[in-house]
């Protein structure tokens, strides 16, 4: 045999017992693949008859108290504005600033709050505004960039009431 003959023989060996090696881990992978599949398949029909075999829970469902709301006569700046400091002071957020904005819309007295509080105190005092029996209205608001664990949002809330502009 010459040396360009062993070289090709060599070249042939190689192929063959790599062609070989891949049918093999070939084999392997897809009888491994198959078995995990009929596992899956057997660990989902446990389940589903299982979950057949369960009761539903039943559906209750519940109405909400309808709400009823309360509208002054005329319009109480000073009132409203205690109201809502009360609000926050029941959600335990802090207060920063309060002040009453100028509407030309009748009926509607707008105001901007800004407040401090734990996520979960900001959100306890949003849903009290929204459910109160005096109609406050949240209209817009922002989150203001605060410290880790307190949160400070700015906020505009309109209370309506049955008198004119002002």
């Amino acid at each position: 045999m010459t040396k360009r003959n062993g070289f090709v023989f060599g070249l042939i060996v190689v192929m063959f017992v790599g062609q070989g090696g891949a049918a093999g881990l070939a084999w392997y992978l897809r009888h491994d693949t198959s078995g995990r599949l009929q596992a899956a398949r057997a660990r989902n029909l446990e389940l589903q008859q299982e979950a057949n075999r369960a009761q539903p829970a039943p559906v209750v469902e519940t109405q909400p108290a309808p709400r009823q709301l309360r509208l002054p006569e005329t319009n109480d700046v000073t009132g409203t504005m205690q109201l809502l400091e009360g609000l926050c002071d029941a959600a335990a957020v802090s207060v920063d600033a309060l002040k009453a904005m100028p509407s030309n819309t009748a009926g509607k007295q707008p105001f901007q709050v800004v407040v401090r509080g734990t996520p979960q105190q900001v959100c306890v005092l949003l849903a009290t505004i929204e459910q109160h029996e005096r109609m406050l209205v949240i209209e817009s608001g922002r989150v203001i960039p605060g410290g880790d664990e307190v949160l400070s949002i700015e906020f505009a809330v309109s209370a309506w009431h049955l008198g004119g502009a002002k």
